[in-house]
């Protein structure tokens, strides 16, 4: 692995954004440029780099004078990427971006005030929204509120996720065996995995439906129809690990089914197949096997270990 490049990181840093990225260029500076317009200025960018080739230092070199970062280079895995990220984090406010993701102009003035208003809460969700100002899925609650086990299933996403150093260092970074990537099928669910310690650990979290980051629409249909598996092993793992009751699986998996029976009735068989695969991955990954549930193997252990049929 080479060693990170740090440019320009101060000592007053209060927002460390975790940044893991891979495929994307333009989308990248598309992000870039709104952690650039930021209002608020202290914040410290760590990109963990996926890719094989130099595509993203092509692109933050062009950001370099007004930007400061740590661009370091990771094997594949989202958790994986964003526990080396958080390992090199200075900053006392973590967020997660994703790379298609991008920020409102005062988002992290915003997120620090919050933070500075509320010292009894650890993390903080928000909701994701595109352009137009539309909520990018349904999931979201319908108003602000005290995250618990039940609202952290709909209220919790990386992208839109910020939480206290000092919380983290309390429960650890990212599972490893979960998330897009990881050398399991359970491709989703790290970031919920996360919220939940945080709440089993005493933490407090609260959902500010009036703050958002951007992102776009993704197709249920084509190449995610093919993720949409892998995502619902994923959630299914973490109803399990987290003592959710068989009803809790259930429910999402009906919600998946209806969502099928409607796009076959609107004749669009591939949004169908999405949620088909996603209720089929809910319920197996509901069987996860009892190495799951406990998080104190080493990554050798894991991969030795984890295995599934």
């Amino acid at each position: 692995m080479n060693e990170p490049s740090v440019e320009c990181i101060s000592e007053n840093v209060l927002v460390s954004l975790v940044l893991a990225t891979v495929g994307r260029t333009h989308e990248l500076d598309r992000l870039l440029a709104s952690i650039a317009g930021q209002t608020f200025k202290s914040i410290e960018l760590i990109i963990v780099d996926q890719n094989g080739d130099d595509r993203v230092k092509r692109v933050i070199e062009r950001w370099q004078p007004c930007l400061r970062y740590v661009h370091v280079q990771s094997p594949r895995g989202l958790s994986r990427a964003r526990n080396l990220g958080l390992s090199l984090a200075s900053g006392c406010i973590l967020g997660f971006p994703d790379d298609d993701c991008w920020y409102p102009d005062n988002l992290l003035l915003q997120v620090k005030d919050w933070f500075d208003r509320q010292p009894a809460y650890d993390f903080l969700c928000c909701t994701a929204q595109d352009e137009s100002g539309r909520e990018v899925a349904s999931r979201w609650p319908g108003r602000s509120r005290v995250i618990d086990r039940d609202s952290v299933l709909r209220a919790c996403a990386s992208a839109s996720l910020f939480i206290r150093k000092a919380a983290l260092d309390h429960i650890g970074g990212f599972d490893e065996r979960m998330g897009l990537g990881a050398a399991t099928p359970f491709q989703s669910a790290e970031d919920s995995d996360l919220a939940l310690r945080c709440l089993h650990g005493g933490r407090k979290g609260w959902f500010e439906k009036q703050l958002h980051v951007y992102h776009p629409h993704k197709a249920a249909g084509g190449a995610a129809s093919s993720r949409a598996f892998g995502y619902g092993m994923g959630f299914g793992c973490l109803l399990r690990m987290h003592g959710y009751p068989a009803r809790t699986l259930l429910y999402h998996v009906a919600r998946a089914l209806g969502g099928a029976g409607k796009s076959l009735l609107l004749a669009d068989p591939g949004k169908a197949h999405f949620y088909w695969n996603s209720a089929a991955g809910r319920l197996k990954g509901y069987r996860i096997p009892k190495m799951m549930l406990h998080r104190n193997q080493s990554d050798s252990q894991r991969a030795e270990t984890c295995e599934y049929s």
